[in-house]
């Protein structure tokens, strides 16, 4: 599994490039997108991210205009991450070129139900994130 992540981060990088963000940038925006009202704290905990290396790319994308941050008007000491329209964009075509990838790589090694294989990772993931909240 590692050796497929590390892979498609190579694969992919000039293609996240073109949209004007890094890798890791756009795996943040995706989980963004995927975790409406997620903190800074959150997303390096839930992605298993250094705090500094996610402070350092929020900045990034707060001033590309990918992002922005507000006070949770439930916790004045919690800072909100909301997708800008440019970052709803961006995200859209993230996922088309993941979505491209993972049709080639399937395709290629000759998975015959890769609607089947994405729902057993997606199982597998889930799994992960229930033993983190624990």
């Amino acid at each position: 599994m590692a050796g497929i992540y590390r892979e498609s981060k190579v694969e992919i990088k000039a293609q996240f490039g073109k949209l004007g963000v890094h890798t890791t940038e756009g795996d943040i925006l995706l989980f963004i997108n995927d975790n409406p009202g997620i903190s800074q704290r959150e997303v390096a905990y839930k992605m298993v991210l250094d705090s500094g290396i996610v402070t350092r790319h929020m900045r990034s994308l707060e001033k590309k205009g990918f992002v922005t941050q507000v006070v949770d008007p439930a916790d004045a000491r919690r800072r909100v991450i909301n997708l800008t329209a440019k970052g709803q964009k961006t995200v859209r075509g993230l996922q088309a070129i993941l979505s491209q990838w993972w049709q080639e790589l399937f395709a290629q090694a000759g998975v015959s139900d890769s609607e089947q294989t994405q729902a057993d990772l997606a199982r597998l993931y889930q799994v992960i994130i229930q033993k983190k909240k624990r």
